[in-house]
């Protein structure tokens, strides 16, 4: 029940002011509903079903109405019944919108939370997260987190509307009333079971939900990859499966969520004739009474049932809450130090790695030890090594989305500690081996990423990354939509593309993450030679496969299972006897 409670807590700690309003006339609506159906009692006297009823329970009102004509008490009677209809009717309407912008505004508020907590998590935690469940996350887990506060606001517009009729049916016949509400309490714990199983219902159908984002991740990523090998059928039985898990899981909750209404409603007949037979037989209960506790009980008896099933529908929600608590703390823990508003870092002489020590975790066998390098300003440096030496990984530390568990980096005289990470990012451009582009145009990729840029900041950065003459030629130029992931251009017009949008920021440091190894030999020099036209004008580190792209390299890093076994210039280690980089270069060899 703890994590009930912190919903409860939570919904309330967000909309205070809402909340108590939508609570006060809420129950405001509930006296309306009350004292409306007592006004059924001189309504029927005035039927003549019975007249002793209504000047018990309506002394006060008939004696102020003895000099007017019968006719006018009943007009005034019915003129009162319906302003209180109209009242309520209102009260319900403003009820229902308040209770709207509390679910769609938590929604939005906790949507948020956990975008901004992802944003600002660091690149070790979101290494760890699988981008289908995160997108589960956002989607269908918010909504049933949405759907779970609809029922709780349900319950307790519920719970005030059965207190009123309870009072009601206690002011005409107390062990009627008594009966109907025991009988109540009774099923209701007799159902108790029903939340337990509804919890556990609702624990599998998150981790289904889980499995069916990543089969439809899975397959829209790898659809190429799929047709390729024709396993199209593979995929639609694998897919088939985790729907039917879905489908079997839901008919099982509906199967769970109609017993209350079935229980109810037998019920529900048997208390109705027990209820007129008792009242007739042995209670003697005015015949006007009896029929309004009839109508009660009718109105009364389907809140039992729709409150436990609300409440099912809350404990089947309540295992997603639980996990998007878990995961919204893990995020907070992991997250990474707001901007600090520290000088801007200007990189005059040079990057030092020194003493360096990383590990991912305790489970894996890479580990980089007393790493100590230097990165030369306005240099070509690249950074060569097999795969799994830790070339990725001095990069990811290099930009700081990594942090040393021992030494430190140095930009010239400061040491690149977490209070500038922000300030030390906004001097680089990265540029990695999987493009990311938007689906919009290409000026818009541009942009995005670098708001206040000029036209002729982009004319610029266009030219230097020889992305300018392809542009030209398509028929929108700039305007041109790329498509998904950039699908519409060729992977060399990607990286252009890439590549231009890190130089419109005008980094001082300039990384590319392996950005030609997908590329064709035309395509890969043509970065290569806009690469080299940098040299002088910003720091470049590229990681680089194919070792003949780095000829023109100013220094060459030689990384092998976390230790740096050479630096120096291309020549140099390419001439040195039994090096390894000379090695590297004789296997490399066509």
């Amino acid at each position: 029940m703890k994590i009930l409670y912190k919903l409860i807590k939570d919904v309330y700690a967000y909309s205070k002011t809402t909340f108590v309003l939508s609570i006060l006339l809420t129950v405001l609506a509930g006296l309306t509903d009350g004292i409306g159906l007592l006004m059924l009692v001189p309504l029927l006297s005035f039927t003549e079903i019975s007249k002793a009823s209504s000047s018990a329970l309506f002394m006060t009102v008939t004696e102020s109405m003895n000099n007017l004509s019968k006719a006018n008490q009943l007009l005034i009677i019915l003129i009162g019944y319906v302003s209180l209809i109209v009242f309520r009717t209102l009260l319900n309407r403003k009820v229902s919108i308040l209770n709207t912008e509390i679910v769609q505004g938590y929604t939005r508020y906790f949507r948020l939370s956990l975008y901004e907590n992802t944003v600002w998590a660091n690149w070790q935690c979101l290494m760890n997260k699988k981008k289908s469940d995160m997108m589960n996350a956002f989607t269908n887990e918010t909504a049933r987190i949405s759907f779970g506060v609809v029922n709780y606001l349900k319950i307790i517009s519920q719970v005030v509307v059965a207190i009123f009729q309870l009072i009601v049916a206690f002011l005409l016949s107390v062990p009627l009333t008594l009966f109907i509400t025991i009988s109540g309490i009774v099923i209701f714990m007799g159902m108790k079971s029903t939340l337990k199983e509804s919890k556990k219902l609702g624990k599998a159908l998150q981790l289904i939900n889980q499995e069916l984002q990543g089969e439809i991740n899975d397959q829209l990523n790898g659809i190429k990859e799929i047709k390729s090998y024709g396993i199209e059928q593979i995929q639609i039985e694998q897919f088939r499966k985790t729907t039917a898990k879905i489908e079997d899981n839901i008919v099982s909750f509906t199967k769970l969520q109609s017993k209350p209404e079935l229980y109810y409603k037998i019920g529900a007949a048997l208390l109705v004739s027990l209820i007129v037979y008792i009242a007739v037989i042995y209670l003697k209960v005015e015949t006007s009474s009896m029929i309004i506790i009839i109508v009660i009980f009718s109105r009364l008896w389907p809140l039992f049932s729709s409150f436990q099933n609300n409440l099912q529908n809350i404990f089947v929600m309540l295992p997603v809450y639980d996990n998007m608590l878990v995961l919204q703390e893990e995020l907070r823990d992991s997250a990474e130090m707001l901007r600090s508003h520290q000088e801007p870092i200007v990189l005059k002489q040079k990057i030092s790695f020194k003493d360096i020590g990383f590990r991912y975790n305790k489970t894996t066998s890479f580990e980089l030890r007393k790493v100590n390098l230097e990165i030369p300003a306005k240099k070509i440096t690249a950074v060569v090594g097999s795969s799994g030496a830790g070339k990725s990984t001095i990069v990811d530390l290099l930009m700081g989305l990594l942090r040393p568990v021992s030494g430190a980096i140095w930009v010239d005289e400061r040491v690149l500690d977490p209070k500038l990470m922000q300030e030390w990012r906004q001097c680089i451009g990265y540029v990695s081996q999987d493009t990311f582009l938007l689906n919009a145009s290409i000026k818009e990729n541009l942009r995005r990423f670098n708001p206040e840029a000029e036209e002729e900041d982009i004319t610029e950065a266009l030219r230097l990354s020889a992305a300018q003459g392809f542009i030209d030629k398509l028929p929108q130029g700039i305007e041109t939509v790329v498509g998904d992931r950039g699908v519409k251009l060729s992977g060399g017009e990607r990286q252009r593309i890439i590549l231009a949008r890190a130089l419109l920021r005008k980094p001082q440091l300039l990384v590319l993450d392996e950005a030609t190894s997908a590329l064709d030999n035309e395509n890969e020099y043509k970065i290569q030679k806009a690469v080299e036209n940098l040299r002088g004008k910003m720091t470049v580190v590229v990681i680089a496969h194919r070792l003949t792209t780095i000829q023109g390299a100013d220094q060459v890093i030689v990384v092998e299972q976390g230790k740096l076994v050479e630096v120096g210039s291309y020549e140099e280690l390419a001439s040195k006897e039994n090096g390894y980089f000379k090695k590297m270069l004789a296997i490399k060899a066509p």
